[in-house]
């Protein structure tokens, strides 16, 4: 070590400013860190074979005195009338929103050149400092794992922490720690700042400009309504920005309605929101909460032909019963905004778009049209299946069944080979159209295993087959092409190495049918591979022989596959590596849903309901029904009950279906309960 303390004065000495006359114990210094008594090694000498420099006597415990020392001397350069440069600082200050969520603006102080007027060390790491403009501050040395958590609060002495481990400097001289005492405090942390009041609402009022933009934060009513809850404030905001919004816009989409026919045993009329039959509503302004009748509505727009209609906005509180009669009962056209479920931030333009631009989250609460026993109406079914296809029907089924199954069959295999190939090859990036074209590519999957389905090949239409990662389908077309479909390898025996990885019992049963590909289709593979792939088979044989189920395969898909792959054939007929035949799957019962009553069919009921079948049966007749409807002259499409159904992969109750299904169709839950239950696939949990 090159620093040591004067045990007389406590003052910091550096080794070559002793005489040889202060050698060994004659120095009288101490460690500045553990305090022990120090030997000068070559004091005063100028020439010298090892470097001046203090020791601890014999015995001494001395592992962190370097480090220690290193910190003070270091310290110990900063004097009286020095420039220093505050480091840069940055100080979060956190407002939080309406809904309880935080939202930070930030302070930020470039760097500082300031000058030292008075310094008194507190201890060898502490060093109290007063600046030329009064202001006080610490300046401490520590190590990093020592370093304090960043205190955010403002404070009169503030502090500057300068962390290092560094022993070396301890054998530096003055002038080089000096040089490197600047950049060591510019690098500082600041602990705690100087308060300043005017950064702080700066900040502040950032927070709340980004919590304002979130829709968080109410400029306006900061005060007045603050002994309301924080979630009725958000709403009185939310109320206020959609009247804002509608005064200057010039149209409104609206979605579309119809009757669903007769609930429950009083035969009355139930208004369902359809998402598709959308119209374009003008408008001429808009009011806020204006008393109509026994109710006052949440935003009243005016429509450019004179008539009303009532927007309700809906954040927290539903539309109770007692309510939705009252908006009924003034007989204009009524609509809700329902963003209760929506999740993520709503920013300004995202709520401007959902408002005037989109129908997610819109639903009709009253309708006078809806209540006219003469009104044409669209008819239920086009909630369920979506718009028709203006073609007929019978000229495409007939179509479907000229072309021969096989051929059917080839251009099933062509699509499900695009549509993997778009999934996991493709670089999607580089593709400005990939959604489009993805989308393209999987209604192709789908025209041919409608064509499939009218062969009697329904199976053709199950997802796992095609879109469910890497399916067992692109591994047999793999085998059989000799070329890899799915996967980014180059090789076939890279896409057969990860059957051989899968260790789960439903994956092993798939075992034999790949194996069953391999015979047929002899890949191109090594001797080596060869070898494997007869070890494989060998054990699965041995499985077989045993009396075990584990390489059993369910043999729904052995036509399909036989179709597609005909030297499969042979061996996939034969009984021995095949389960038993689910026999006692039960048929779905259509049901009138009129003999329920209503008030099952809604959220507070929906506890009471279960599916009647299994996951798997389930959404093979959802995929069934969907191609059916196809072919009957339906879209189907992404806006229709039944797609979302097919596509509602998820979900072991039936509520949480609904609700997916209702948000995305833009339809009420009852008219997807409804459906649920006449095609039979719910019923009521018996007590």
């Amino acid at each position: 070590m090159a620093w040591a303390r004067d045990s007389q004065t406590k003052a910091l000495r550096y080794i070559l400013e002793l005489g040889p006359h202060q050698n060994g114990a004659a120095c009288e210094c101490t460690c500045i860190s553990c305090g022990h008594p120090l030997q000068a090694v070559n004091a005063g000498k100028a020439i010298f074979k090892n470097r001046p420099h203090f020791r601890h006597e014999p015995g001494a415990e001395t592992e962190r005195c370097h480090t220690l020392s290193a910190r003070a001397a270091l310290l110990a350069s900063l004097k009286e009338g020095d420039w220093i440069e505050l480091p840069r600082m940055r100080r979060a200050v956190t407002v939080m929103g309406l809904s309880g969520a935080p939202y930070q603006g930030w302070i930020e102080l470039e760097p500082q050149r300031v000058r030292i007027d008075q310094l008194r060390f507190a201890d060898t790491t502490t060093a109290e400092v007063v600046l030329t403009d009064g202001r006080r501050l610490q300046v401490v040395v520590t190590g990093s794992a020592d370093a304090t958590e960043l205190e955010n609060g403002p404070c009169l002495v503030p502090r500057i922490e300068i962390a290092t481990d560094d022993p070396q400097l301890a054998a530096l001289d003055a002038a080089k720690l000096r040089e490197m005492l600047v950049p060591a405090i510019r690098a500082a942390r600041w602990c705690g700042h100087w308060p300043a009041p005017e950064l702080e609402e700066a900040a502040r009022d950032d927070a709340r400009r980004t919590a304002s933009e979130a829709l968080d934060w109410d400029w306006e009513d900061q005060e007045g309504n603050a002994q309301l809850p924080a979630d009725l404030r958000r709403e009185s905001l939310l109320h206020r920005e959609v009247k804002a919004i509608l005064a200057t816009a010039q149209s409104l989409l609206l979605p579309g309605w119809c009757v669903a026919g007769a609930g429950g045993a009083n035969g009355g009329k139930q208004l369902v929101t359809v998402a598709d039959n959308r119209t374009l509503a003008r408008l001429a302004g808009a009011r806020l909460e204006k008393k109509l009748g026994r109710i006052i509505p949440d935003v009243i727009a005016q429509l450019a032909d004179g008539s009303e209609l009532l927007v309700e906005v809906t954040v927290t509180n539903t539309i109770t019963p007692e309510r939705l009669e009252r908006i009924r009962a003034v007989n204009l056209p009524a609509i809700e905004i329902d963003f209760s479920r929506m999740a993520g931030v709503l920013h300004r333009d995202r709520l401007r778009t959902l408002v005037l631009d989109e129908v997610i989250g819109k639903h009709w609460l009253h309708h006078p049209a809806a209540m006219l026993p003469s009104a044409i109406l669209p008819t239920d079914d086009s909630l369920v299946y979506g718009p028709r296809v203006p073609w007929d029907p019978v000229v495409r089924r007939h179509r479907r069944r000229e072309t021969s199954a096989e051929e059917w069959g080839d251009i099933y295999v062509q699509a499900v080979m695009e549509l993997a190939w778009l999934d996991y090859v493709a670089e999607k990036e580089a593709m400005w159209d990939w959604d489009d074209t993805r989308q393209e590519a999987y209604d192709d999957v789908m025209r041919a295993a409608d064509g499939l389905r009218e062969h009697g090949f329904a199976e053709a239409l199950d997802h796992r087959l095609f879109d469910n990662g890497h399916t067992m389908l692109h591994r047999l077309i793999s085998i059989a092409r000799g070329s890899v479909v799915g996967y980014k390898y180059k090789t076939v025996w890279q896409v057969i190495n990860t059957m051989l990885t899968e260790v789960s019992n439903a994956s092993r049963s798939w075992h034999g049918l790949y194996l069953i590909a391999i015979q047929a289709y002899r890949p191109n593979l090594s001797r080596a591979q060869e070898e494997r792939v007869a070890e494989w088979r060998d054990q699965v044989r041995a499985s077989i022989q045993a009396g075990e189920t584990l390489y059993l395969r369910d043999p729904r898909y052995d036509a399909l596959f036989g179709l597609l792959f005909p030297k499969m054939l042979p061996a996939l007929d034969k009984p021995a590596a095949k389960r038993p035949r689910a026999t006692d799957v039960p048929a779905l019962l259509r049901r009138d849903d009129r003999e329920v009553d209503e008030d099952l069919f809604t959220q507070l009921s929906s506890a009471r309901w279960h599916w009647t079948t299994s996951y798997e049966e389930r959404l093979r007749e959802l995929e069934i029904a969907a191609s059916q409807a196809r072919s009957e002259g339906w879209s189907v499409g992404p806006t229709s009950i039944l797609h979302q159904l097919a596509h509602a992969r998820f979900g072991p109750y039936p509520w949480v279906v609904v609700e997916h299904v209702a948000v995305q169709t833009g339809v009420a839950d009852a008219v997807v309960w409804r459906y649920l239950y006449r095609e039979g696939y719910i019923d009521l949990k018996t007590r």
